[in-house]
């Protein structure tokens, strides 16, 4: 399980969680987000359109408010943590249209909701 990995009220040394989803959205537009997760701190990364958005997942649970104006050494400190993570990930191939797992109405308007479609 990732619960212990994602724990954010855990003390001690720094916890570094990344994931990349590829989904299809409404319309068949497809969306390409990545993320790491340090701490208590979360960066989300639209690699279509390069929105990015910024948590404090301690006092914002359910990423509600956006915090990337008020924090930019926060933003840059994660950003180049994704940058080097990314430099050494293996690179996978994503899977072609046929091939994507089309998206039920409920996790459409759950995405729509965090701001992800509009």
């Amino acid at each position: 399980s990732l619960k212990a990995l994602m724990d954010v009220s855990s003390k001690g040394k720094d916890r570094v969680v990344f994931a990349e989803q590829n989904l299809r959205g409404s319309g068949g537009k497809m969306i390409s987000l990545i993320s790491i997760q340090k701490n208590k701190w979360k960066l989300i990364i639209n690699r279509l359109n390069k929105k990015k958005e910024l948590y404090n997942l301690i006092l914002d649970p359910h990423e509600n408010r956006d915090l990337i104006g008020r924090y930019p050494k926060r933003l840059k400190e994660l950003s180049g943590d994704l940058k080097e993570f990314l430099k050494y990930a293996p690179k996978v191939k994503s899977k072609s249209a046929e091939e994507q797992v089309e998206l039920g109405q409920s996790t459409i308007e759950n995405l729509r909701s965090l701001g992800y479609l509009q």
